[in-house]
Parts: structure tokens; sequence; C-alpha cells
């Protein structure tokens, strides 16, 4: 481990320096978009050298914020809960080389605040209820538009309960996400689905990709389904249950997706601000 910190440093230049030299040498995808960051390039520039999502960069520069600057990050509730095991399974590769007792315990420190935020933001029912506005307000403009494409949605509840959770900073919680497709107006078909008395409640629209001219998105859909499957990423098969529901993560579709050549059209803002998601 290195040397000690005195508690008061904790925070402070000390602090500062073993956290940044650690993310100079963290290897995970935290350690990646730091590194191209210090290059000085912009998040979208980031995305097109790593092989990242915008979404996922801007989710690694909150969680950046978050180690450096003590920032909680402006995301929704919907999201927030991977952040914590996150910051934990960072402490977890570099305490023994570059990180003191005192810089873990304020790294620890920060994780267990930021979880207590979440759970509140996440028990607050004026929070909830302006996280779905903000959501529908990003579907409202993707509705302007209308574009045939493959389309990614799930259930609030799922995405705030993921159905089988990971610790660590590599792999993501799996959960039911729905993929279907339109030929005609992807957005459209999802307001018509969203309306269903079948569902719970009303379900979050979080990804379209859209392809080049002429492309069969029927095929596609297939495709997609038939990697999603072998990849063990389980499609519902209960009877009377939708088929078009899998136990995925939008990071597996997002790298789907890439590899047949589609290119992302609308993506969900995860932060707190209400930025337009189209991309």
């Amino acid at each position: 481990m290195a040397d000690e910190l005195n508690p008061q440093e904790a925070g402070g230049n000390t602090y500062l320096a073993e956290v940044e030299r650690a993310l100079s040498a963290d290897e995970k995808r935290l350690g990646k978009v730091w590194r191209l960051s210090r290059e000085g390039l912009n998040p979208n520039e980031i995305a097109e050298k790593s092989g990242y999502s915008k979404a996922y960069v801007n989710h690694c520069t909150r969680m950046i914020k978050a180690l450096v600057d003590s920032t909680l990050p402006n995301t929704t509730t919907l999201m927030a809960r991977r952040y914590g095991p996150i910051l934990r399974d960072f402490v977890k590769r570099h305490q023994e080389e570059y990180l003191s007792d005192a810089t873990v315990a304020e790294i620890g420190k920060r994780a267990d605040e930021w979880a207590d935020e979440c759970a509140r933001r996440a028990n607050d029912p004026v929070k909830r209820e302006e996280e779905e506005q903000k959501f529908e307000r990003q579907t409202s403009a993707a509705e302007q538009e209308e574009v045939p494409g493959i389309y990614v949605y799930a259930l609030p509840h799922y995405l705030r309960y993921p159905v089988e959770t990971s610790e660590n900073d590599e792999t993501d919680d799996r959960t039911y996400l729905k993929v279907g497709m339109s030929e005609r107006d992807a957005i459209k078909r999802f307001r018509q689905q969203r309306g269903s008395t079948a569902l719970p409640e009303p379900p979050i629209l979080l990804r379209i990709y859209v392809g080049s001219n002429g492309m069969d998105i029927a095929e596609v859909e297939r495709k997609i389904h038939r990697h999603l499957a072998h990849a063990d990423h389980v499609r519902n098969s209960e009877r009377g249950a939708g088929t078009e529901w899998f136990l995925t993560h939008l990071k597996f579709l997002d790298s789907t997706a890439e590899l047949l050549d589609l290119k992302t059209h609308f993506a969900i803002d995860d932060s707190d601000d209400d930025q337009n998601a189209l991309i």
C-alpha cells in the first residue's frame, strides 16, 4: 500500500495525486477515458477512439469527477446504483500500489455518501416524477422524426432493480430489455406498445439503432435476437410472455449494433441535466 496520509490530507493535494496516479495506471474503462481526456479529447473524440458509446464516456467522466473533486454525479436514480460498486472496485485494483489508507477511507466515504444520496433520490416521489417527465420529454423529442430501426426499451422497475447485478467495472448488470424493430417508424411503434394494458408501468425508451438505406431491418432484428440467444443473454420463453424481452444490458446491445454497422440515432440521457438525447 502507498505511504500513509494524515487524515486531514484526505481530499487534498496528496489525495488528488494518488487518485490521478491510479487513474493513469488503470487498465479498465475509467483509466482509458481518463488518459484520453488528458490528451485533450472531447467526449465525441473519446468515444470514437475508445470504441465506447458516448453515453458510457459521459458515465465514466462523472465517475472520474466523483473521484477527483468529490462531485456527486448528476445522474438519474435509474442509473445511479452502479456507481458505488465501481468506486469500490477502483479501490480494490489500486490500494496496494497507489492508494494510502486515508485515501481508501476517503473514497469509501464518498461511495457511502453517494449510495445514501441515491437512495434518498430513489425514495423521493417528486424526484422520480421529475425523472419520468424528463424521459418523456426525450421520447417526445425523438418522436418528431420518423425513423425506421431497432428499438430497445425497459420497464423502470427492471432498471432500478436489475435481475442479475454486477459488482465490478468491467461487467454490467443484466436486466430485461425489449429489443424490437419497425420498418416504418420505431418511435411510433414504441408509442403503440407503450400504451399496452399488458404492461404494469410505462416502459422507457433507451435506444434506437438505424441502418443504411436499403438495409433489411427485419433481418437485422433476427440477427440481433440470434446473437443475444447464442451469447446466453436469455430470451424470455415463458408462455404468454413477449419473446422480444432479453436478459441483457445496453453495453452488449451497443456492441452488437456496432458489429452490424448500425448507428445509434437515439440514446437515453441519464444525466440530471435535461439535454437533447439525439446523437
